[in-house]
C-alpha cells in the first residue's frame, strides 16, 4: 500500500505522445509567474488577497461575458496565469482571459479555484486541485485526453470522514505551492497533517501533525505557517524541520484565518485579529474587533483590510488595520463579511451579494459600485491586467475601465 498514486500507466503514455501532454526531459528554470498572475485562490501563497494589477479606479463596464455550462454556487475566486483563468466547475473549466472563450475542461473532484503551478517536470503549467479527500495534479491543456489529464494523486482520509465537512466552505482557499512543493492541510492515515508534496510528481516529503489537526497552511519567509481551532499555530522551514509551536488562549473556538508576509503572520479570528513574528512566533500585537464574524483579511503594502459583522445592531463593517501596529486606519460601513476583500494597487473589492463594492485602500473612500444586471450572486472578483474577472450562478464576467 502506498500513499502516493502517480497513475504510471497514464505518466507513460503522456511521455509517449509528448505533443499532446507536454511531458518533457527537467527545464532547470520553469517559467516564473508574472505579476499580473493570480495563482491561488487568494492570489499567492501567503494569501495576502493583493496584486500589482486590476486597479479599476472608474466605474466599469463589461468587457465580455460567458455563460457557465452548469449552475454552481459562486464560492471561489478564479485562478489567472498567462492569459488563461482557472475556475471549478465540477473539476474545472479553463477560460481565454482576452475574450472568454473556452480553452479547455478537466473532470476531477473540485471544490475551489485549481492553484496555477509551473513546474520543472512539464513543458507546461500544472493545476493542484485541492477536493477532500485528495489533492490532483492535471495538465490543463486543452489538447490533452481527458483519460491522460491526470499526472499525480495523493489519496486523503477514506469518503467517510467528516474532517471536509468542517474546513470545505466559501472562505477555505485550499493548498498553496511554492519552490516546487505542495503544502496541503489533509488527513493522512487517520491524522490531520500539515503535508509536503513534491509539486512535479506528488511525491510526499514530509508531514508535521498536531492535536485537533492542522489547516490553512500559508507560506513565507522560507517557510510554511498552519494552525487549528485549538489555536495552537505550527511554524515549519521548507526541509520539514519545526521552527516553532505556539498555543494560545482563546474563549471561543472558532477557525483561525492566516495572512503572511516575510515579517509576521497574521491570524484572523471573529473577535479579534493578532500578528506574530514569523522567526520566533512571538506576539507583536493583538487586537479585539467589534465583530461576531469576520472575513479573512486582505493584506496591501503595510494594510492589514477586514469586514467584519459588529454586535451592534447586526452591522457590517470594513476596518483597516496598521500592519506594523494593528491600529486602526479606517472604518466604514461595509459589505458582506463573508466574502474576504481583495486589494489590487489602491483599490479595495468587497462583495456585497450580487453588488462589486470599490473603495480607496489609503481612506476608504467610494470609488464606484457594480451591480450584476441578472441580480445573481457574485465570487470574489480576480484581479487581472486593467480588469476584474468574476463569477455567478451562471456566467463568467470581465470587467474594465472604458478607455
Amino acid at each position: 500500500m502506498t500513499d502516493w498514486s502517480p497513475s504510471r500507466r497514464h505518466f507513460l503514455l503522456g511521455c509517449a505522445t509528448v505533443g499532446l501532454s507536454g511531458c518533457s526531459a527537467l527545464q532547470p528554470d520553469p517559467p516564473a509567474p508574472d505579476p499580473a498572475d493570480w495563482t491561488h485562490p487568494r492570489g499567492d501563497a501567503a494569501r495576502t488577497g493583493h496584486s500589482p494589477v486590476g486597479d479599476l479606479r472608474e466605474h466599469p463596464r463589461v468587457a465580455w461575458r460567458r455563460d457557465l455550462e452548469r449552475v454552481r454556487p459562486p464560492n471561489a475566486t478564479a485562478t489567472l496565469f498567462g492569459g488563461t483563468l482557472y475556475y471549478p466547475d465540477d473539476g474545472f473549466v479553463a477560460v481565454d482571459a482576452a475574450d472568454g472563450s473556452v480553452r479547455a475542461r478537466g473532470a476531477a473532484q473540485a471544490y475551489r479555484a485549481p492553484v496555477v503551478v509551473p513546474t520543472a517536470a512539464y513543458e507546461n503549467e500544472m493545476l493542484v486541485l485541492g477536493g477532500p479527500p485528495t489533492v490532483t495534479g492535471v495538465n490543463p491543456s486543452g489538447s490533452v485526453p481527458a483519460r491522460l489529464r491526470r499526472r499525480w494523486r495523493f489519496p486523503g482520509p477514506p469518503d467517510g470522514s467528516t474532517f471536509p465537512s468542517l474546513t470545505t466552505g466559501t472562505d477555505d482557499p485550499g493548498p498553496v505551492v511554492t519552490d516546487g512543493t505542495v503544502y496541503w492541510s489533509g488527513h493522512v492515515s487517520g491524522e490531520g497533517s500539515l503535508v509536503a508534496l513534491d509539486a512535479s510528481s506528488g511525491r510526499k516529503r514530509w508531514q508535521v501533525t498536531a492535536e485537533n489537526g492542522l489547516h490553512e497552511p500559508v507560506a513565507a519567509d522560507g517557510a510554511v505557517f498552519a494552525g487549528n481551532f485549538g489555536d495552537v499555530v505550527v511554524a515549519v522551514e521548507r526541509d520539514g524541520t519545526e521552527r516553532w509551536r505556539r498555543r494560545r488562549d482563546i474563549e471561543v473556538v472558532d477557525w483561525n484565518r492566516f495572512v503572511a508576509d516575510d515579517e509576521r503572520l497574521y491570524l484572523a479570528r471573529s473577535e479579534h485579529v493578532a500578528a506574530l513574528d514569523t522567526t520566533t512566533g512571538e506576539e507583536v500585537w493583538s487586537r479585539p474587533l467589534p465583530a461576531r464574524h469576520g472575513s479573512r483579511p486582505a493584506l496591501a503594502d503595510g494594510t492589514l483590510v477586514v469586514g467584519v459583522s459588529t454586535d451592534e445592531n447586526d452591522a457590517e463593517e470594513l476596518v483597516a488595520l496598521d500592519a506594523a501596529t494593528g491600529t486602526t486606519k479606517w472604518s466604514v460601513p461595509g459589505s458582506s463579511h463573508d466574502r474576504p476583500p481583495v486589494v489590487a494597487g489602491g483599490t479595495v473589492y468587497q462583495v456585497d451579494y450580487d453588488t462589486i463594492v470599490a473603495r480607496d485602500v489609503a481612506d476608504g473612500r467610494p470609488r464606484w459600485r457594480w451591480t450584476n444586471p441578472t441580480g445573481d450572486e457574485v465570487s470574489v472578483p480576480t484581479p487581472g491586467e486593467g480588469r476584474l474577472y468574476v463569477s455567478s450562478l451562471r456566467e463568467f464576467v470581465a470587467l474594465e475601465v472604458p478607455r
